[in-house]
């Protein structure tokens, strides 16, 4: 289950863009939620690894560790630069981003940081997301 990209509002930086989407997985090892993040530019962002995505939720900082892009890059057919990370988000953290009424994002890179703020669209898909998600989530977690 992926949840369609959202262009992170101020979504442009450098004649490029950001995307922020959300996953929900199951393999044998369990239920996994998340965020995914992804650059397409005319340069590489360098998608660091560990804690790379913080989001702020009315105020209360929510760091989540992400993946890195190394390994998941790659050149479009219009030769700019995608990369994507992958963010592990506990269902608890979900919870307290989905219920906030002001949430701000930072996605670091080596060379590219996005600092941009959820709209009230950005935050109803995401609140979909967490609806069709938690019940799932509750079970594969047991």
């Amino acid at each position: 289950m992926v949840l369609d990209s959202l262009i992170l509002s101020g979504g442009t930086v450098q004649n490029g863009i950001w995307y922020l989407g959300a996953s929900a997985t199951s393999d044998r090892r369990g239920f996994k939620l998340g965020f995914f993040a992804q650059w397409v530019g005319p340069t590489w962002a360098f998608l660091s690894p560990g804690k790379a995505m913080t989001f702020i939720a009315d105020g209360d900082k929510i760091v989540l560790t992400c993946t890195g892009s190394d390994g998941r890059r790659n050149i479009t057919d219009t030769g700019e630069a995608f990369e994507t990370t992958f963010c592990e988000v506990s269902p608890e953290d979900l919870d307290r981003i989905v219920s906030a009424r002001r949430v701000l994002i930072e996605i670091k890179g080596e060379v590219l940081t996005q600092r941009a703020r959820l709209d009230p669209a950005d935050l109803s898909c995401l609140l979909a997301f967490h609806d069709v998600t938690h019940g799932v989530a509750t079970v594969g977690a047991k």
